[in-house]
């Protein structure tokens, strides 16, 4: 990313910018010497200028006619740190008051992986009792921390996967004998994600979100089957037992009696 692209990132104008990384880079100057540096309108340049000047990002001295200095780097970002922060706090107030429904059972499509991996980050933090999630190792990497906020609530997180992970956990069930070709999710028996697993380019061919009541039940219900299917599946490899199968049986009965 560029350095005007990364400006434009932080909510500047591309003239504005333009102009700031300008002024960044050299000795305080006027803006008809800004406009030449970059290649823009005057006019468009003494604008951006003056909305720099508001933003407290640029000042100007009182010669004839008036130099511009950028604000130095790092405090041209803490003063935009300081400012989306502020404007984060005023937003998360104004959400806090509004009463969503809580009834709303329609199916919603999820475009790409980057909805389907900001949604499960959602469900993660609204969830309340326990989680159960069904997907490749490769999927579930950039869910870990969400994965440990949960837990550290009191969240069950049961997972059923591909692969051990870099730090095991009880509530992991690894079981290797087949693939995982569509990750599921689902929350306190009602907040589901049903997803494909993304191409090469990124995209999901088919991802859906729901809090439908019986969707979600449904979707516990296969999931606790899937983890008794994966521990006994992995008691097999070293012979089974009647011991080993009432521990798999157990197991599923607590995760049911966590609703």
């Amino acid at each position: 990313m560029s350095l005007v692209a990364a400006l434009e990132s932080l909510g500047l104008a591309q003239t504005e910018a333009l102009s700031y990384a300008f002024l960044a880079g050299s000795a305080p100057t006027t803006g008809y010497k800004v406009a030449r540096g970059i290649g823009k309108p005057t006019a468009n340049v003494y604008r951006a200028l003056e909305s720099l000047e508001r933003k407290g990002l640029v000042v100007q001295d009182r010669g004839t006619p008036p130099a511009y200095r950028a604000l130095p780097p790092d405090d041209m970002l803490a003063r935009l740190e300081r400012e989306f922060l502020e404007r984060k706090t005023r937003a998360a107030q104004e959400l806090a008051a509004l009463k969503p429904s809580t009834d709303d059972e329609k199916l919603y499509a999820l475009k790409t992986q980057e909805h389907v991996t900001a949604r499960a980050h959602l469900l993660l933090a609204a969830a309340r009792r326990i989680v159960l999630i069904e997907a490749p190792a490769a999927s579930l990497a950039g869910l870990t921390a969400a994965v440990d906020d949960a837990r550290s609530r009191g969240v069950r997180v049961v997972i059923v996967t591909d692969q051990a992970p870099a730090a095991p956990h009880d509530d992991t069930v690894v079981g290797e004998r087949r693939a995982i070709g569509i990750a599921r999710m689902v929350a306190d028996a009602r907040d589901s994600i049903v997803s494909a697993l993304p191409n090469e380019s990124g995209g999901v061919r088919e991802a859906i979100w729901t809090r439908s009541l019986l969707l979600g039940r449904m979707l516990h219900d296969a999931l606790v089957s899937e983890i008794f299917y994966g521990l006994v599946e992995r008691s097999l490899e070293d012979g089974i037992s009647v011991d080993e199968v009432e521990d798999a049986f157990e197991r599923c009965r607590r995760i049911r009696e966590s609703l």
